[in-house]
Order: structure tokens, then C-alpha cells, then sequence
């Protein structure tokens, strides 16, 4: 939380009152911050896990789920991470309809359209760079249901 000193600002909480700029500045570290702790809890201390997960998503998330929209990889492994423990977490999040289907159906419902456009992306991206057999697939899924070029 070095940032916040460094940015003068007194917490990662979004008010009304903040600045455009201030804004995307404090999700942009409250997302950091979240995925950095979503992604070191250990699979098998499931109690702890749902704990932490709940008391986050609580505090941080919930007001930003029904609005929740990924414009970076950030904010998508985030809502990630959440979808793939939805079994953890002690409230519902929205599903939403699957834009096209693939084998992660059961997280990728709980995408928002354009969360399930960053999965696509992901994919093509990494099967981009190891130049996978099946990167087209996903590059035409991009541009047919993302009008991505």
C-alpha cells in the first residue's frame, strides 16, 4: 500500500466526490491489490480461503459486481478467481448469458460480456505466442461475437 502514501490518498475506497483520475487510480491498485491476494491463497486451506474471499468480496467487490466490467486482464483474473470459487463465497453473483461456448462454461457464465471478450483474448494471446494450433478459433470468436480486429 506504499502507492497510496506516495499518491496522498488515505484509502482504496471510491467516493463520489473523487476524481475521474483518483478513481481509476484506486481500482486500479484495489484490483492489484485483490488479485495479489486471490491468487496466493492455498487451494487446501479451503476455510481460510473462503473466509478471505468472502471478507474481501464483501468490503471491495460487491458494490462494483452488478457493474463489474473488464477493460483489463486485472479486473477479468479478478472475477476470475471469484467464479471459479463461487462455491466459497456466501452470496450470488449475476450469470449472465455465454457469448460463445467453450469447456469453461461453468466460470464463464459468470462473466460479464465483456469479461468473457477478456477470456477470448487471453487465450488467443497466449496460443498467439506459443503459436498454438488453435489460436484462429479464437481470434474468429473475437472478431465475429467482439467485432474485434
Amino acid at each position: 500500500m506504499d502507492v497510496l502514501k506516495k499518491t496522498k490518498l488515505p484509502d482504496i475506497v471510491v467516493y463520489s466526490e473523487d476524481k475521474i483520475s483518483t478513481k481509476r487510480l484506486k481500482n486500479h491498485i484495489k484490483y492489484n491489490w485483490l488479485y495479489t491476494v486471490f491468487s496466493t491463497l492455498d487451494r487446501k486451506e479451503t476455510s481460510f480461503k473462503k473466509e478471505a474471499i468472502n471478507y474481501y468480496f464483501k468490503k471491495y467487490i460487491e458494490t462494483d459486481i452488478k457493474k463489474y466490467h473488464c477493460n483489463n486482464s486485472l479486473l477479468y483474473n479478478v472475477i476470475e478467481i471469484l467464479a471459479k470459487n463461487k462455491n466459497l463465497l456466501q452470496i450470488e453473483i449475476p450469470i449472465y448469458p455465454i457469448v460463445e461456448h467453450t469447456e469453461d462454461d461453468s466460470t464463464n457464465q459468470y462473466l460479464p460480456q465483456s469479461c468473457q471478450k477478456q477470456y477470448f483474448q487471453q487465450k488467443y494471446n497466449y496460443l498467439e505466442h506459443i503459436n498454438g494450433h488453435n489460436k484462429e478459433y479464437y481470434k474468429k470468436v473475437l472478431r465475429e461475437k467482439f467485432n474485434e480486429e
